[in-house]
């Protein structure tokens, strides 16, 4: 008797998000999810607003909503000012940082990233569309209301008067190379971790699969076992006597 075949391994394609066994996509990542697309989609842009935080330039579109007051604050968090900075301290903050060119970039990388993981059906109005939407999409109001919850006017004046020394407009400067190579390291430090606890835990998952591929295994036919139900599989005529 041959020894048992050993299970195939198990592969991950990082560039598709998805695991493949013997050379074949495991059925379970099969299908595309609308709500995961979505989601993966938009997390790197609400990251990014953190940055747009101190680079946003177009005035508010909406009234800024009401200020949170002191004991409304979460646990830890700092509570709110007793004078909030201005909507024109906010406005001339934004300004500073050149923030519709980070805007620009921000939405060029969205539909960047859309473009290549889009499936191939999706239509080019739906493109089109969220390309439209995002262009229309209001970022500033937002962030207006962000400064206010945490910035004093007093800070907020001590703040834009160092934005505009030469010191300040150089770390204005280098914030988005130091943004981006910060998110790229821990990007790729957390790549470089759950690979690792891949690698440690190859035997145990490699183990798991031939458990999961024996227990969901279509039982083999044996003698004696009742009959299929009428319809289930064609009958073959029998032969007329002689």
């Amino acid at each position: 008797m041959s020894a048992p075949a050993s299970p195939a391994p198990v592969r991950i394609d990082s560039d598709r998000r998805q695991l493949f066994s013997n050379g074949k996509r495991i059925p379970h990542f099969r299908s595309f999810s609308l709500h995961k697309f979505v989601v993966g989609a938009v997390a790197p842009f609400l990251l990014a607003v953190s940055v747009m935080a101190q680079t946003s330039a177009a005035p508010a579109a909406k009234p800024v909503p009401p200020l949170p007051t002191a004991g409304s604050a979460k646990p830890g968090q700092p509570p709110a000012p007793a004078h909030p900075l201005t909507i024109e301290q906010a406005h001339e903050l934004m300004q500073l940082t050149g923030a519709d060119q980070t805007k620009s970039r921000l939405i060029e990388n969205i539909m960047a990233y859309f473009q290549r993981a889009f499936p191939p059906f999706v239509p080019a109005d739906v493109k089109t569309d969220m390309k439209a939407s995002l262009d229309k999409m209001d970022i500033e109001g937002p962030i207006v209301t962000t400064y206010q919850r945490y910035l004093s006017t007093e800070n907020a004046t001590q703040i834009i008067a160092f934005y505009k020394t030469p010191a300040g407009k150089d770390l204005l400067a280098i914030t988005p190379y130091l943004s981006s190579e910060i998110q790229q390291t821990a990007l790729k430090n957390g790549q470089d971790t759950a690979r690792a606890v891949i690698e440690r835990h190859k035997a145990e998952i490699e183990a798991a699969q031939k458990t999961y591929e024996q227990q969901h295994a279509a039982p083999a036919p044996t003698l004696g076992a009742p009959a299929a139900p009428s319809g289930t599989a064609p009958t073959t005529p029998k032969k007329p006597q002689q």
